[in-house]
């Protein structure tokens, strides 16, 4: 992989991290400074997360996620995936799609057996 491509891929991942840091914060009603209090990262870095010139180590992760009762997965889920509507639609698709390849995989199978037999 290029450089430019691993570069663009971190920038979004940190991006999608920051945004979904802030959106949490914000629904719990929790000012950066407030979060701070209770994770004991200094509002700076906080700050710095949120705008995306900072990076947080599983530590970090871990803290903000208790403090904020979520589970560490959850800064990283596309934003479109936040609203339950949206969320359903993409399960229902995500399992029709594991279905349907359970079925190709048995019919494939059952097809490979018939022709052991002949």
């Amino acid at each position: 992989m290029e450089k430019s491509e691993n570069s663009a891929s971190e920038q979004s991942i940190r991006l999608l991290f920051a945004k979904n840091l802030k959106h949490l914060r914000e629904q719990r009603r929790l000012s950066q400074m407030e979060l701070s209090g209770i994770t004991g990262i200094t509002f700076n870095f906080i700050n710095s997360i949120e705008n995306c010139k900072k990076w947080v180590s599983p530590k970090t992760i871990a803290a903000l996620a208790s403090a904020l009762n979520v589970k560490p997965h959850q800064f990283f889920i596309d934003e479109k995936l936040w609203d339950a509507s949206e969320r359903d639609i993409y399960l229902d698709n995500f399992s029709n799609e594991i279905l349907k390849w359970v079925g190709e995989q048995r019919t494939q199978y059952l097809e490979d057996e018939e022709e052991v037999k002949k």
